[in-house]
């Protein structure tokens, strides 16, 4: 049995993931950066704009300047998506070839400890 576990862990990609990961980590934390950049930026939008209420141009204005930062992050976003995406297909398909392979490796058990107690019987 160690040795199908190490051989499951072995049949991990552990380069791709290892690869992968500091790719995935950046795209997060940029967009983190560019929600958080964004939020401050609404912030100061309404502090400058004081206790007045902002013209209906002004609302507009800050309007279009939000939808296009919420374009660009839904973009980004769904880069992050798809690169996370692909990187767990490739897992799960390892998941299943390692289920194969245990799958195996029990069946092979089974019969080998099947034969020793034939063998044992017959012994006594």
């Amino acid at each position: 049995m160690p040795g199908t576990i190490v051989t499951i862990a072995t049949a991990v990609p552990w380069g791709t993931l290892i690869e992968q990961a500091p790719k995935a980590i950046a795209m997060a934390t940029a967009a983190y950066d560019r929600i958080s950049a964004g939020l401050k930026e609404r912030s100061a939008r309404q502090k400058a704009a004081g206790g007045r209420k902002p013209t209906p141009a002004e609302r507009i204005d800050a309007l279009e300047t939000d939808v296009s930062l919420l374009s660009s992050e839904v973009m980004s976003l769904g880069e992050l998506a798809k690169s996370t995406s692909e990187l767990n297909q490739g897992l799960l398909a390892q998941v299943a070839r390692n289920k194969t392979l245990l799958a195996a490796s029990l069946t092979m058990n089974a019969v080998c400890l099947a034969g020793l107690l034939v063998i044992a019987i017959r012994v006594f």
